[in-house]
């Protein structure tokens, strides 16, 4: 993870949106959202947007999988909470699919919501660890509250040594 990241702001002026009728123009820099449909086309279509809260939105693994690859490309997003979506291990992986070559995240917070909690387990967090082997730029993950055993805690571990 990196080390000389600038702290984020934790006063992060969201700006909530429950469909792509009420998005303003221009989009907003820190968008949450409110649906999964929703969630999943603001994934693949605003590359301009800084932070974004699909939580909770329940994304599932299904939102995961649309999010993954745009994290491949993106170079603005800086902060993404997906907290208390049911993301599960086929989730958690397409997301580090994403964040392997990823150079702009430097938070993800996976962990639970109010009422839902992700579940990534050991293969997710084996994948979400070989994912930090390569990225240089997440600074902060929240894993809390996912399922995850000895092996995949140690695995999370040793990425981060």
């Amino acid at each position: 993870m990196a080390e000389d990241t600038p702290p984020l702001d934790v006063n992060i002026p969201w700006t909530y949106v429950s469909s792509l009728d009420d998005m303003p123009q221009p989009p907003p820099r820190h968008l949450k959202c409110g649906s999964r449909a929703f969630a999943s086309s603001v994934a693949r279509s605003l590359p301009q947007i800084d932070s974004i809260s699909l939580a909770p939105t329940i994304v599932g693994d299904e939102g995961a999988r649309a999010i993954g690859p745009q994290l491949l490309t993106n170079k603005t997003l800086r902060v993404l909470h997906l907290h208390g979506n049911k993301i599960g291990p086929e989730g958690a992986t397409a997301i580090a699919a994403g964040l392997e070559k990823n150079a702009a995240l430097i938070e993800i917070d996976l962990g639970p919501g109010a009422a839902f909690y992700n579940a990534i387990g050991d293969e997710g967090a084996r994948a979400i660890a070989a994912a930090l082997k390569k990225n240089k730029t997440l600074a902060s993950l929240i894993l809390s509250d996912n399922g995850l055993g000895e092996e995949g805690a140690k695995a999370i571990a040793a990425a981060l040594e």
